[in-house]
């Protein structure tokens, strides 16, 4: 297995984690919406979660 393969490996994980997140952050946009919390939304998405 080459360094290619691991970098392309590394990289993959990092975007679906990403994806997973976006995915996350856009469910609990969407629950809220629900219960018309725009307020509580803008709480959640603090931009100091790490990945």
């Amino acid at each position: 297995m080459g360094s290619q393969d691991r970098k392309d490996i590394e990289s993959v994980a990092v975007e679906s984690s990403q994806l997973k997140r976006q995915a996350d952050l856009t469910y609990m946009h969407e629950a809220l919406m629900d219960c018309g919390g725009e307020k509580e939304y803008k709480l959640i998405q603090t931009p100091n979660i790490a990945f």
